[in-house]
């Protein structure tokens, strides 16, 4: 079969959508099928490990500041997109973002089955998210409503998607997926020499960009409270602009136990997973995080915050912990508790193990592939 996976941007920029694109396009491929990404950024596969190719379409300027949707970009670019896919000629088209993709496929009605994926800056009514910037709710309800099937990260999606108007019979739930082989493999990265950590030092580890959603500052305010009792703790932060983190630590009196990193991939990554005590996602937004499943796949305990997806797969005292949205003394007494305890830690990382593994991509692959 041949798929065409539509999105907006694309690796080499750097995000969980971006991520899943690369995954279902490489998983797609090992089972045998042909398989193009097509986006507005690259023309290019740029990851080492793309099984797949790349081909790059237009997008109007403007289109950003004023609604995809919206003429004359609305009308635009389901004719470029249309004669895009035309040429390739796929059997289903596997488009990620609701708005603006799943829209100008409702306009294009290609002919062929096409899936829409929602990844969550579409369907929040966040002042950050499309739909409050764009006024585009009518626009993505008629893309998701026109398309084979709404796909749905999480319990919360389907739930956001239904409150806009989508029919309930059009959603299907289908969460992200994991290498869950690639993270149970020993990796040769020393995380600790890296960032020049102490060798007996406790590891807890937050892998995500420095954005408001993330809430490091949370993160870093339980952290504080946990070096208080314990001076062997150190936190780690690794994402995209996490440097800026550093100031706010110094300030808390922490500076000398909080280390940073712009980014890691591959098995570098994959190490400073294995190699921490306690993964930490404390975000206040979530749709279906990538970096959680990736930690449990490594064999970590977790604590994380009660948000969309995260509470999916997460069941306090038998993976981790959960804990309300911005509440520093809950973190910090969930991640001393988890610390406390070395066998505590142990068991849940195995459970961890067992869920990554019923995620892992291939067979997250297969339930798309059983709607188209």
């Amino acid at each position: 079969m041949r798929i065409a996976l539509v999105t907006a941007t694309f690796l080499p920029s750097v995000g969980g959508a971006e991520f899943v694109v690369h995954h279902l396009a490489n998983a797609w491929t090992a089972m045998g099928h042909e398989v193009r990404v097509f986006n507005w950024l690259s023309d290019r596969a740029t990851h080492p490990e793309a099984r797949y190719t790349v081909r790059q379409y237009p997008v109007l300027p403007g289109a950003t500041r004023f609604g995809y949707h919206r003429a004359p970009w609305g009308c635009a670019q389901p004719v470029i997109l249309s004669a895009t896919l035309h040429r390739y000629r796929p059997d289903l088209v596997s488009a990620h973002y609701g708005y603006p993709c799943g829209t100008w496929l409702a306009s294009v009605r290609p002919g062929i089955p096409y899936l829409v994926t929602c990844h969550g800056a579409e369907l929040t009514p966040e002042p950050w998210g499309l739909r409050a910037l764009y006024h585009c709710d009518r626009a993505l309800v008629r893309g998701l409503s026109q398309s084979r099937a709404a796909i749905a990260l999480s319990r919360d999606a389907r739930r956001w998607m239904e409150a806009l108007g989508v029919p309930a019979a059009r959603i299907v739930e289908i969460p992200n997926g994991v290498e869950s082989a690639r993270y149970e493999r020993a990796s040769p990265f020393d995380l600790r020499r890296a960032l020049g950590i102490p060798r007996d030092a406790r590891v807890v580890l937050s892998v995500a960009r420095e954005h408001p959603t993330k809430s490091h500052d949370v993160t870093l305010a339980a952290h504080a409270r946990v070096a208080r009792a314990r001076r062997d703790v150190w936190q780690v932060f690794i994402g995209r602009g996490t440097e800026a983190l550093r100031e706010r630590a110094r300030a808390l009196g922490v500076g000398d136990r909080v280390a940073t990193h712009p980014g890691l991939d591959g098995d570098d990554l994959v190490g400073a997973y294995q190699q921490a005590d306690v993964f930490v996602l404390a975000s206040r937004f979530e749709v279906f995080s990538l970096v959680l499943l990736e930690a449990m796949a490594a064999g970590r305990a977790v604590v994380t915050s009660r948000v969309s997806g995260c509470v999916d797969i997460v069941r306090d005292g038998v993976h981790g912990a959960t804990t309300p949205v911005g509440d520093v003394g809950a973190l910090a007494d969930a991640i001393e508790h988890l610390l406390a305890d070395d066998g505590l830690r142990a068991a849940m990382g195995e459970r961890n193990r067992a869920v990554a593994r019923a995620h892992d991509w291939s067979r997250i692959a297969a339930r798309y592939l059983q709607i188209g």
